[in-house]
C-alpha cells in the first residue's frame, strides 16, 4: 500500500475499479437512482479510457444506451449505440449495442435499421470465440 505503482499496475487498479463502477451504476440504476447511476456510469467511462480498456468503455456506453431505451429516448439509443460500437471494436459489448439499437429502431418504426443492426450484432457474435 505505501509503494508506488508501476505503469501496468495502475493500468490494472483503474480497469478493475471500472469494471466495479459498471456493476454499480447498474444496482443504481435498478434501485431508481438515476442520477447516481448516470455519475458512475460517467465514472466507468472515464476510468476506462484512461486505463485504455476499451470494453470498460464500450459497457458504458451500453448503460447510457440501456438508461436511453428505458426512459424512450430511442434517439438517445442509437447515439450511445454509435459511440460504444467505435469504441468496443468487436468485443461482446458491441453485440449488446447492435441489439440495443435494433430495439430503439423497432421503436421508431424503422424496419430495415433494425434488420441492419441485427445483421451487424450476429456478425459481430458470430466472430467471437464460443464461451
Amino acid at each position: 500500500m505505501d509503494r508506488r505503482l508501476t505503469l501496468a499496475q495502475h493500468r490494472e487498479v483503474l480497469t478493475l475499479a471500472g469494471w466495479i463502477a459498471l456493476l454499480v451504476g447498474c444496482v443504481e440504476y435498478d434501485m431508481g437512482q438515476r442520477r447516481a447511476a448516470e455519475g458512475t456510469r460517467k465514472a466507468a467511462l472515464s476510468l476506462g479510457e484512461e486505463a485504455g480498456n476499451a470494453a470498460v468503455a464500450a459497457w458504458a456506453y451500453e448503460m447510457r444506451a440501456w438508461y436511453a431505451l428505458t426512459q424512450g429516448d430511442y434517439r438517445g439509443v442509437i447515439a450511445a449505440a454509435e459511440a460504444g460500437e467505435a469504441s468496443a471494436a468487436s468485443d461482446g459489448a458491441a453485440v449488446q449495442l447492435a441489439a440495443q439499437q435494433a430495439k430503439a429502431w423497432a421503436r421508431l418504426g424503422d424496419r430495415r435499421q433494425v434488420e441492419a443492426a441485427l445483421d451487424r450484432g450476429r456478425r459481430l457474435l458470430e466472430s467471437l470465440p464460443y464461451p
